[in-house]
């Protein structure tokens, strides 16, 4: 039986307007009136196949139902009975796991049951066939243990799901499931995308600019080695982020630190080295006005800080000693 979401390239939970979106692009891409590749009829039927079953809601639950029934009948691959009991272990292990939200725990079992598979295979023991079989287990195991993460609700979810989702990705792409291997790899980098975001958020609104420091950082790293994009577009998706932090950066409260206390110094100092974190960026990718306006206010904060510890000092010298007086 095909799987046609993996046909479609979306999730077994995608939305109706994600399911039209897929299919829409197949059909365009395979459509024989514009491709004339042999093999591009056959795509584009299967495509529209895909879209019938899973289009209509009534179809759609109906063929869900079987392609669960199939799965749970080819969840193990019939392998030697010594052979079956050391992957049962791993995959009945991974379970638990997942029983007990160690969603981790789980994914680091699966991981070992795919690289016991692999060495079966190199022992001439397990069939490349049945080598898939486990790969497919591993995959939809990863991608729903992804699904209920999402449905958790903590600080971290975000990222957890991102990385169960990379790793769902990369079997796909071991199984030839490219689409569905790509839409799983991009939503992972989403979720990272929104997770160093609601983390830079977070930081600034504790005045913690370090933490805000790494999540900025952290943020465009993943634009720099997640899935290929458009040059033009990598450099738009910087430039909003820029935007977007340098805009949340401005709106922080300074007036929580009082300017006549050693703290309000160091809070100076953090807030002058994110600006000029952002100032960087900024010049990097082109945005010349903006990267001047924020060297020049990373400068001004730094002198800020300079001149309070400046009264500092004085304050110290004139301060009186303990035991004598002292003419100012």
């Amino acid at each position: 039986m095909s799987n046609y979401n993996e046909v479609l390239g979306v999730s077994e939970n995608a939305t109706n307007q994600e399911i039209k979106k897929a299919f829409r692009k197949l059909a365009s891409e395979y459509h024989p009136d514009r491709n004339k590749d042999p093999d591009a009829v056959r795509k584009f039927k299967e495509a529209c196949m895909a879209y019938e079953a899973l289009g209509d809601e009534t179809k759609r639950r109906q063929y869900d139902e079987q392609l669960r029934s199939e799965a749970s009948r080819s969840e193990i691959p019939e392998i030697s009975e010594e052979d079956s009991r050391t992957l049962d272990s791993y995959l009945s292990r991974a379970r638990m796991a997942v029983s007990r939200r160690n969603f981790y725990g789980a994914s680091a079992l699966l991981e070992a049951a795919t690289a016991f598979a692999d060495d079966l295979v190199q022992k001439g023991r397990l069939s490349g066939e049945e080598q898939d079989q486990i790969k497919r287990y591993v995959a939809r195991s990863t991608q729903e243990y992804a699904d209920a993460i999402l449905t958790e609700q903590g600080p971290d979810y975000k990222l957890k799901t991102a990385t169960l989702l990379e790793r769902a990705s990369r079997h796909n792409s071991e199984l030839g499931n490219s689409n569905l291997a790509g839409s799983q790899e991009r939503k992972a980098e989403s979720l990272r995308r929104e997770y160093y975001t609601d983390t830079y958020k977070a930081a600034l609104s504790h005045l913690d600019f370090t933490t805000a420091a790494k999540a900025l950082d952290e943020y465009i790293n993943i634009l720099n080695i997640g899935p290929s994009k458009d040059p033009i577009q990598l450099t738009e998706l910087k430039s909003d982020f820029i935007y977007f932090a340098y805009e949340e950066a401005m709106k922080v409260n300074q007036s929580q630190i009082s300017p006549d206390t050693f703290a309000y110094k160091s809070i100076k100092n953090q807030y002058a080295t994110l600006i000029s974190k952002l100032s960087e960026h900024a010049g990097r990718l082109r945005l010349s006005s903006l990267h001047v306006e924020l060297r020049e206010f990373s400068d001004s904060l730094a002198r800020d800080s300079a001149e309070v510890l400046r009264r500092q000092s004085i304050l110290d010298i004139r301060r009186p000693s303990k035991g004598r007086k002292v003419r100012v």
